[in-house]
């Protein structure tokens, strides 16, 4: 059955450090005041709450890549309130389908988001709903995320990839050859 419009996007395996609890919440007081959806797409390990059946809300358990790449291009934004992350795929999935992101401080978030991530805080799920709802109601806030998104994502293409790897092994050998 197709997604909620306009809908938020989480994407991603769900568990307790990805900060579900927090995201429903955040978004529960948008929808109180705006006609918009939330679709949490991955895999729910056991120790994840169970997902509420609730208007607006939608679980994908574990969609493929053209179902993931559909929500990507759908969606109002990728929201991820994650408390840790190791690299953060999904934000550079997002970025690259020109799609806004709402990320956590988390370190990792950060540096790949780099300017284009509007960062909210972890913990503060009134701040969330903020920014939810700025983002749904200022479609200039979104051009301005999404015009964001595209140019960072370019650092993550395959050319990037290979030049930035070309960058490292120069200051490699620039250190340690001797």
């Amino acid at each position: 059955d197709p997604p909620p419009r306009p809908f938020f996007l989480y994407a991603g395996t769900l568990e307790p450090r990805k900060n579900i609890d927090l995201l429903v919440e955040a978004w529960r007081r948008v929808r109180a005041q705006c006609d918009v959806g939330l679709v949490l797409a991955g895999r729910r390990r056991e120790d994840c709450p169970a997902i509420p059946t609730e208007p607006g809300l939608r679980w994908v358990d574990t969609p493929g890549d053209g179902e993931l790449a559909r929500l990507y291009r759908q969606a109002l934004a990728l929201v991820y309130p994650s408390r840790y992350e190791g690299f953060g795929l999904p934000v550079v999935e997002a970025m690259q389908s020109g799609l806004p992101v709402l990320i956590s401080p988390d370190p990792a978030l950060r540096e790949v988001a780099g300017a284009a991530g509007w960062v909210i805080d972890t913990e503060d799920s009134g701040a969330w709903a903020a920014a939810l709802t700025r983002l749904w109601k200022e479609p200039d806030q979104r051009r301005r995320l999404t015009a964001a998104a595209r140019l960072r994502a370019k650092v993550f293409s395959c050319k990037g990839t290979a030049r930035l790897t070309r960058e490292v092994y120069v200051e490699a050998l620039a250190r340690y050859a001797r």
